[in-house]
């Protein structure tokens, strides 16, 4: 993993990544949005001038799909998530 960010990553505008490098791809970039850093792991990679950053986007589809579903439940409803 750490070859292919060194001399391929940084040639591309960006790419994606899935299990299981998520959570090791977070040591060989410059640096992580806030999201990705609070949630430990990296789902896209933005090359920004030749430097690598990592971003995770999961947590925005989960959180839609959530109020989406949501959307549909009483108010005052009990709602445990596991």
């Amino acid at each position: 993993l750490h070859n292919w960010v060194c001399t391929l990553g940084s040639d591309l505008a960006g790419f994606n990544v899935t299990v299981p490098h998520k959570i090791a791809i977070c040591s060989f970039l410059a640096g992580l949005t806030p999201e990705a850093a609070s949630i430990g792991a990296v789902n896209t990679v933005i090359n920004r001038r030749g430097v690598l950053y990592g971003d995770n986007t999961d947590i925005d589809g989960f959180l839609s799909g959530l109020g989406s579903m949501l959307q549909n439940q009483l108010p005052g409803s009990h709602i445990g998530i596991i």
